[in-house]
Formats: structure tokens, C-alpha cells, sequence
């Protein structure tokens, strides 16, 4: 009976120990900003273990890191979408071997590990390594002793808080383990959290504060019910309400704008939402407009509200749907 009990006891403590996770590992940095590590893998030959040069591995420097929601580039239009923000990485690379011929592409460059799995919702995804004078995407070939500035790019989950990353190349040996958040570079943007470490899906902005939506920044005028709206004068009954916003394209290609890329809704004193009429105006040459706004570029687009009854319009409300990121910016009172 008492050694029944005992195997009672010990199957207990074994499911017990089944059940209970193991202690993640303590983290322990190898590598700090502005030093340079060896990262990838030695190539030897099998039996006599001598080592070969094979550019399989390459002296990264990393010199900064930084969070942001937008990164203006010649190639493509990258911004942070519902749930992302981006982690920006800027540093060099050398090719450290006597011999070889290392080669830098934006897909043979670094790659991103994590001290520990995330469990979160949101995704990991590289964008890419460009070279910051050119801002395209980084093409070299690396002689013996050469070095090469790069600035590589990752979509990572707005709530990511653990930014204990490692650096790597081609094969996860070698790996350059940095604990980034003393000096990981702040968001700024309308969409940043308190602390400037993660992102909302939306936000609201006081009145005439200038704000970021997606690859736009927009500066909002004021809302009128004038008694002319493109040439035509309001009904006895009926309530047009005009709100004018100054849009700029803050990236280095043209950027998506117009009525069917943008919602756009009036909010009232009362609760109500007045959709926007599918159009938007140009002021600039008092047409509607169409095509995108060129890098760089600004217009003051016009949008039109028509109502049955009059309202106390409080506040505009604009969804980038490409953006996945909703804005909410206040009247004037």
C-alpha cells in the first residue's frame, strides 16, 4: 500500500513538472552599439577543420536602432499598417576575410532574431537593406577589407515591447545579441502610445494640430456651411457642411489619395456621422481631383457634406482603409 502511495506521489510530481514551463534563459548582451562582431558562420574543412573563406561570415557595427511608422525610400512605399510599426536598424558591414569576395544585397545582408518567441497577435515581416545615401536597396560587392553603411527595415507588432534582438547572417551561428531598449530610437506620430514605444490603430488630434496618416501628413481648415458650394446655392431645407484639409505626401514616391482611398465622415454634436459626398475637390484648380500626390507635393482638397438637417459638426473623422488607421481631429469649438 505504501508503495503504491509513493508511485501515487511521484506520477503527481512528474505531471506537475510536465505542466510547469521551463525558466526562460537570462538574457545576456555579446554585443553593444558601435562595436563591431562577427556574425554568421566559419567555413572549415571537414577532418583537418581548416578554416576556409567562403564569405560566410561578416563584421557588422551596428550604430543606432529607432522605432517609426514610416520609412521614405526610392523603391517602395513602406508605412506601418493596423497593428505595426517599424524597427529601423543603422549601422555598416565589412568583410572582414583576407580573400574572398563578400556580397551585399538587400536580402544578403542581416538578419533578425529574437531572445524570446512573441506570443502576440501581430507578425514579423523584413522589408528590406537600403543604402542611406541612396535610399534604394543596397547592391555591393565587398573586397577584402571593405565596409558598406546599410539601413535595414522590419515590420514588427506595435505592442512589441522586448527589444532583445540578435543579428545574424545566413545561418543562426554566429549571432550578435543586443539589448536595444536604453537606446531604441522613439516613434513620432500621431499614433505613437504615451511611452513612443508602441502604436494605436487610431487617435484623435486637437483642433488645427497637424497630424500623420499613413504616408500623408494633413493639416485640417475649419468647418462652414457656406451658401454657395460649387456653383450651387443650398436648398431651403437642405445643409452642405465644407471642410478643407491641406494634404502632403511625406514619402519619395507618389502616395495613393483620393475619394476611394480615404473615409471620410463628419461627426456631430449629437453623435451622428454625415458621410462625406464621393468626391474630392481641388482648390488648386477647383476640379475634382484625381491621380496621386507626387513626393514631396501638397494640395487643399475640398470635401463636401451633405445633410437633411442641420447639425453642430464637432469633430472630422478620416480612415486610411490601405493604413488600416482611423484619426479623429476636432473643431474648433
Amino acid at each position: 500500500m505504501r508503495d503504491g502511495l509513493v508511485l501515487c506521489f511521484l506520477a503527481a510530481l512528474a505531471s506537475v513538472s510536465a505542466q510547469t514551463p521551463a525558466a526562460p534563459k537570462p538574457f545576456k548582451a555579446t554585443a553593444q552599439l558601435g562595436v563591431p562582431y562577427v556574425i554568421g558562420a566559419e567555413s572549415i574543412v571537414i577532418g583537418t577543420k581548416q578554416k576556409m573563406e567562403l564569405a560566410s561570415e561578416r563584421e557588422v557595427t551596428l550604430d543606432s536602432a529607432e522605432l517609426s511608422l514610416l520609412f521614405p525610400n526610392r523603391h517602395e512605399n513602406v508605412f506601418a499598417k493596423a497593428g505595426e510599426k517599424l524597427l529601423i536598424l543603422r549601422g555598416s558591414i565589412r568583410n572582414h576575410e583576407k580573400t574572398s569576395t563578400a556580397r551585399l544585397t538587400s536580402t544578403e545582408s542581416i538578419g533578425l532574431r529574437l531572445w524570446q518567441a512573441y506570443k502576440g497577435p501581430g507578425k514579423f515581416s523584413f522589408v528590406g537593406t537600403f543604402n542611406p545615401s541612396t535610399l534604394e536597396y543596397i547592391s555591393r560587392q565587398l573586397k577584402p577589407g571593405d565596409s558598406e553603411k546599410f539601413v535595414a527595415v522590419w515590420r514588427i507588432p506595435a505592442d512589441l515591447t522586448d527589444f532583445h534582438f540578435g543579428l545574424m547572417y545566413d545561418v543562426p551561428k554566429k549571432i550578435a545579441w543586443y539589448d536595444l531598449a536604453p537606446a531604441m530610437g522613439r516613434i513620432r506620430s500621431t499614433f505613437a502610445t504615451p511611452d513612443a514605444i508602441g502604436a494605436t490603430d487610431s487617435a484623435k488630434v486637437a483642433p488645427g494640430e497637424t497630424f500623420d496618416l499613413g504616408p500623408l501628413e494633413i493639416r485640417m481648415g475649419g468647418v462652414s456651411e457656406p451658401e454657395t458650394v460649387a456653383g450651387m446655392r443650398r436648398s431651403g431645407t437642405g445643409h452642405r457642411y465644407v471642410v478643407n484639409l491641406t494634404v502632403t505626401n511625406r514619402l519619395l514616391l507618389p502616395a495613393r489619395w483620393g475619394w476611394q482611398y480615404v473615409t471620410a465622415e463628419l461627426v456631430a454634436a449629437d453623435g451622428s456621422v454625415l458621410k462625406a459626398y464621393p468626391d474630392i475637390i481641388d482648390l488648386g484648380t477647383d476640379r475634382s481631383w484625381y491621380g496621386d500626390i507626387n513626393a514631396g507635393t501638397s494640395m487643399t482638397a475640398r470635401f463636401l457634406f451633405p445633410s437633411d438637417t442641420a447639425k453642430d459638426p464637432r469633430a472630422l473623422r478620416l480612415t486610411l482603409p490601405d493604413a488600416g488607421r482611423t484619426v479623429e481631429a476636432a473643431f474648433n469649438p
